[in-house]
Formats: structure tokens, C-alpha cells, sequence
């Protein structure tokens, strides 16, 4: 029995390395084979183009981390304090000013502080140049958070082409009907903006006369009432 028993583990042994020695279950294979399959799918992620200047600094330094959060503004416990001259205790400013906040809390005040050059009224917060300052600041903290903090997010870059291409329709807008809100907002985030290509369209020679026609008819017909109300002055 006990030789039965060694040459039935010999031959086992025997026939798992005859099976390993085998190409296809080569270790080293297996290895370029699983590398190969990392390196497909880390080739399908393109790292988002970002500013130099999100690395060098922030849009919330400028930001006074001292006054209170958007929230608690009107709260009475600070009304009364500013009203009365008694300072409350800086413990509890300190807890509710903006340097406890979050960063959604840095974007009110930046969108706020933006705002006193925008908003049309102080309840304005629907407007196409109030949105667009609304995306910016928020374009820009995700470019902050992908450049400094976790260059690895694969949705970031599609959700910020999405925010540029609603800021790029809101600018379209501003540019044909608010013109001077699209340069001073152009002016106050220095953005670059391309504006759309001209719709072209084939014209006949047809049409073209058509249309002449009827510029001549209605430039006639306005000379001849305009005539005719400047003899009935007389």
C-alpha cells in the first residue's frame, strides 16, 4: 500500500509539471497577459486639461473667512449683536463664519461676492449672467479638487465639458440680447469666449429678387404715408 501510495503521488507530480510546462500556463504569460489587459483600461481614461494657475492658487483666498456662513446671516443672535454692540462669544462666531464651512458654503460667498457686480435686484439668482457665475465658480473648484486632490476621477471630465457647454449656450444668449453684461461678465472671470459660426445659407437668384422687391414695395409705401402726414401738419 505505502508503495502504491508514493507512485500515485509521483506521477501526479510528474503530470503537473508536464501541464506547466505547457506555453499557456506559463506564470510569466499569465503576467503579460493581466498587464496587458490594466494597460487597455487605464488608456481609455483621459486626463482633463486644467489651468496652471488652479495649482498655483485658489479662487476662495481672496474670500474674508471671517464673516459668517450664507445661511446664518440674518440670524438673530448675530443681528442683535451687531445692533446692540455686544460681541458674542468669538468661539461661536469662529464656529459659524466660513472657515468652519464646506466647500459648497465657499461657493455662496463667492457666488454672492460675484453677485454685487451681476445681479440686477438682490433676490437675482436666476439670471443668465448670475448662472454663469454660478458655473464658473463651481468649473473651477472641481478643476482645484481634480489638479490637486484625486487626478484619478474618471466622471470629472465629463461632468465639467457638460458645465462648460451650458456656460458656452447662457454666454451665446448674453452676447445677442445683454451685450454689455456679456463683456463686463467676459471681463470680471476672464473668460475666453468663441462665439458660434454663422449659419450659411444657399440663396437662389430668385429669392434674392423676391426680397428686393418687397424691401422697395414697403420703403415706398412708408414714403408715401410719411408724405402724406406731413401735409396734413401743414
Amino acid at each position: 500500500m505505502i508503495k502504491l501510495q508514493r507512485f500515485l503521488i509521483s506521477t501526479m507530480q510528474n503530470m503537473r509539471i508536464k501541464d506547466c510546462v505547457q506555453p499557456s500556463c506559463h506564470v510569466m504569460q499569465i503576467r503579460m497577459k493581466s498587464s496587458r489587459k490594466r494597460g487597455r483600461m487605464r488608456g481609455g481614461h483621459k486626463p482633463m486639461p486644467v489651468p496652471p494657475e488652479r495649482l498655483e492658487w485658489s479662487q476662495f483666498d481672496a474670500l474674508d473667512k471671517k464673516q459668517p456662513r450664507v445661511e446664518l446671516k440674518g440670524m438673530p443672535l448675530l443681528e442683535e449683536s451687531e445692533k446692540s454692540g455686544k460681541s458674542t462669544d468669538a468661539r461661536v462666531l469662529k464656529v459659524l463664519s466660513l472657515e468652519f464651512g464646506n466647500q459648497k458654503d465657499l461657493e455662496k460667498a463667492k457666488v454672492l461676492e460675484y453677485g454685487k457686480h451681476l445681479q440686477r435686484h438682490p433676490n437675482d439668482f436666476d439670471s443668465p449672467e448670475m448662472q454663469v457665475a454660478q458655473l464658473t465658480v463651481h468649473i473651477r473648484t472641481v478643476q482645484e479638487h481634480y489638479a490637486r486632490i484625486f487626478r484619478q476621477d474618471k466622471k470629472l471630465p465629463g461632468a465639467v465639458k457638460k458645465m462648460v457647454e451650458r456656460r458656452n449656450d447662457l454666454l451665446d444668449f448674453l452676447h445677442l440680447y445683454r451685450f454689455e453684461t456679456y463683456t463686463k461678465v467676459l471681463k470680471l472671470f476672464k473668460i475666453k469666449h468663441k462665439l458660434p459660426p454663422l449659419e450659411t445659407r444657399i440663396r437662389s437668384e430668385l429669392i434674392d429678387k423676391v426680397t428686393d422687391m418687397r424691401i422697395r414695395a414697403f420703403a415706398e409705401s412708408r414714403r408715401v404715408k410719411f408724405e402724406e402726414e406731413e401735409r396734413k401738419r401743414q
